[in-house]
């Protein structure tokens, strides 16, 4: 859960482990210049899974596009 903490130099945002997660991901796409459509970027802050988001995050430093990354094969 993300939480708003005043402080004297300014807005702190907190964040859980989990949606820290979801931010890095974000972040490798963004950097590397790939476009995240909204419905990717919905499953990527909904997903909980710990070891999924942890395949992404792997994927994503090499992948091409989005849905490389969240593929799941069969």
């Amino acid at each position: 859960m993300t939480e708003f903490v005043p402080h004297e130099l300014g807005a702190v945002f907190v964040i859980s482990p989990v949606e820290e997660d979801h931010v890095q991901r974000l972040i490798v796409f963004r950097v590397r210049g790939i476009a995240v459509p909204d419905a990717a970027r919905e499953r990527i802050l909904a997903e909980r899974d710990a070891e999924r988001l942890e395949r992404w995050h792997e994927r994503a430093i090499l992948a091409a596009f989005v849905e490389d990354v969240l593929h799941e094969p069969s």
